[in-house]
């Protein structure tokens, strides 16, 4: 159909959550083991405007559990820049869900 679909941007730089407690100097709840860890956020970027922080674990988008950066990339693969998703975070033992509006890459 001609039709490109362009992949959106968090503005986050992220690795896939391992067991270890402690991961780029922030603590991470030892119940959470699996996930997105955020390593850091760009300035002004579309997490960083949502209020998500390095140390943050990604747990869900939308409804749909997400277990690592494959597979949250995937289910981002749906939306559009300029959508509005909800996206739950482990911060420090705490649920938190933040509304991200999405970015072109």
């Amino acid at each position: 159909n001609g039709v490109q679909h362009k992949t959106v941007y968090l503005g986050i730089s992220m690795s896939d959550l391992s067991n270890a407690t402690a991961y780029y100097g922030k603590y991470i709840d030892p119940s959470v083991t699996a996930g997105v860890l955020v390593a850091k956020t760009v300035s002004g970027g579309p997490c960083d405007s949502a209020g998500m922080v390095a140390g943050d674990v990604i747990t869900k988008v939308g409804d749909t559990n997400v277990h690592n950066v494959a597979e949250l990339r995937y289910y981002l693969y749906k939306y559009k820049a300029g959508e509005k998703v909800t996206i739950t975070v482990n911060r420090m033992g705490e649920t938190k869900q933040l509304t991200v509006t999405l970015a072109n890459e």
